[in-house]
Formats: C-alpha cells, structure tokens, sequence
C-alpha cells in the first residue's frame, strides 16, 4: 500500500476529525513535506480534505470516500453473499472479473475501483470514469441452466436494481433507457454492461459479469466535450456516504433479484424496469437490416424484449443488445 492510501485510510478512520502532519508522518513513516505532497494528490483527485495550521488534515464530514466497511454497514443482504475486491484504479473492472472468474473465483464477487482507464460500455464504447466522480463496479454471478438467449434478463436485473438504488438514495426521478442506460433530466448518468463466458458443451452460460458505472458528481474540468451534451451527474455536490449508500442499495436490490431469479421468478425485477422506463408509450426509432423503422413501443415483454407497433404492421419484437433506438 503506498503512502497515499495509507493516509487516505487514516483520513476516513478519522472522518470529520482532525489528526496532525506530526502524527500522520510518525504512523506513515515519511516526512511532513511527504505527508503534505500526497495530500495534495488526494486534494487533486476530488477527496475534500481541510488542511488547517496547527491542526492538520482533516476529511470533510460530506466527503463521499466508499470502502468495503462503509458500504457493508449498509447492506441488507446477508454478508457472505458479497466478496470485496477493491481497487484504486484499474483499466476496467469488467476486465478484472472477467480474469478471476477463469481462475475459478465463486460467485459473489464485487470489484470495485476509483478509477478507469479503459472502461468499457455498449457496443465497443468507452465509459468515462475519472476519480472521484463516480462509482465503477462489476459483480461476478454464476447461473445455472441459463442460455446466452437469456442473458439479457441479467441486464434488465442490473438496470432496475440501479435505478432503484439512485432513486431511493437521490430522490430523483431516474428513469431506464432500453436497454442498459439510465437517465436523469435528459442525460445518462448511468450505464450497464453484461459480459459472460459460455460452455461450449452445453451451450449455456458458464458465467456472466455485469459491469455498472455511475456517475455521481460532475467529474473535475466537465465531461469531455464529445460527452458533454448526453453525460449528466446524479448530484452537482457531495453527499455524505452516498457513494456508499447507493452501491450497497444497488447490491441489496440485485441479490434480492437475482434470489427469484434463480428460480425462475422474473417477475419482480421485470415490474421495476417496465415501472421505470423511459420509452414506454412513446414513438421511437429503430433500424432493422439497415432500414430505418418509426413505432410506438407498447410494451417490454417478459425476456425484456421491446415491443414496438408500426403503424399498420405486426409489433417488432427488439431482443436486448442487438438494436439501437432513438427518440
């Protein structure tokens, strides 16, 4: 562990508090000036840290620093059922998952990183993921008897536990673009992204990661500028243990799912995506062999496929991942 988490750690165990230059140096091991220069990193990297003479460094009680502690005193769910891996900064955490479930890690998995560097979204698209802006997570979930036909289901699972958790955490109206966005106030402040593996044999899926990324706070210096007329932020300032909050709600909501889910049961997470889409009952746009087709979109059915009506045809039925709409 390197200097600056070391502080960093110190900081949130004392969250609100005070501890002196002289006291972090003697526990660290480095200079005043070392403690000093990675303050101000952790200053540079959006942690709101008071430095204040002759007391020292404090992080700010509405700092939003989520760790497996913070997030675990939340959590419903019994704690097993989760296994932190969490990291200061990764190129994607999908692909970090995606590694450790080859090397036979079990289900549960959560990791958890900062920062991206390469984060991945729909279609080959990047995510932007700048630290200490947002939450950037994959879990690790490995389903019985489930063929690939299925597996956006796991999306839809990831996408109403999501949207469930920044409403209740936000209070805002939150809302699901078919298939994987979410969407506050006409911009995305979130996306899903589910990968998995197959077993040739047997044709069903031998395990699925589902990538989250969520972005809490207007990253430092705005979003860049291909992004700034789509990309929102949740909160336009910190909220105390929101990041959190809204990790462990999101956890507590997907486990609780994904229970009925391995029954069978799709019912619930089903209701929560039709009760929090965006696009139902309005007109969109989609193409189909490269022709573009205008409908309404009546209904998402039970294999979250998107129902549209063509004026005077049969419904469309959209399979997950496989179009793009546009209203």
């Amino acid at each position: 562990m390197s200097a600056k988490e070391k502080i960093l750690d110190l900081l949130i165990e004392n969250k609100g508090s005070y501890i002196s230059g002289e006291e972090l140096a003697s526990t660290i091991g480095i200079s005043r000036a070392g403690i000093w220069k990675n303050i101000k990193k952790l200053q540079n990297e959006g942690h709101l840290i008071d430095a204040v003479t002759n007391k020292g460094y404090m992080l700010k009680p509405s700092s939003d620093v989520f760790d497996e502690k913070s997030i675990r005193k939340h959590l419903d769910i019994p704690q097993n059922i989760v296994n932190f891996k969490i990291l200061k900064e990764t190129q994607s955490t999908n692909s970090v998952a995606y590694q450790m479930a080859l090397s036979g890690e079990p289900e549960g998995l959560v990791v958890l990183s900062r920062q991206q560097s390469l984060g991945r979204g729909h279609k080959g698209h990047t995510f932007y993921s700048p630290a200490g802006s947002g939450i950037y997570l994959s879990i690790l979930l490995r389903p019985s008897n489930l063929s690939s036909s299925r597996t956006g289901l796991i999306t839809c699972m990831g996408a109403s536990a999501m949207c469930r958790a920044l409403r209740d955490v936000s209070g805002k109206d939150v809302r699901i673009k078919w298939v994987n966005d979410l969407f506050l106030d006409g911009r995305k402040v979130c996306g899903i992204l589910t990968e998995g593996a197959l077993d040739l044999e047997s044709g069903l899926l031998g395990f699925s990661i589902t990538g989250c990324g969520v972005n809490l706070y207007p990253p430092k210096g705005g979003f860049p500028p291909e992004l700034s007329d789509i990309a929102g932020s949740l909160f336009e300032d910190n909220v105390d243990d929101g990041g959190s909050r809204i990790t462990a709600g999101f956890l507590n909501y997907f486990f609780g799912y994904y229970e009925d889910f391995k029954k069978g049961n799709h019912e619930g997470f089903l209701n929560d995506y039709r009760q929090h889409s965006l696009i139902i009952g309005k007109n969109v746009k989609f193409d189909i062999d490269k022709e573009e087709h205008t409908g309404k979109v009546i209904a998402i059915d039970d294999l979250c496929r998107l129902v549209i009506q063509e004026s005077g045809e049969r419904p469309y039925l959209l399979e997950p991942g496989k179009v793009s709409i546009h209203f």
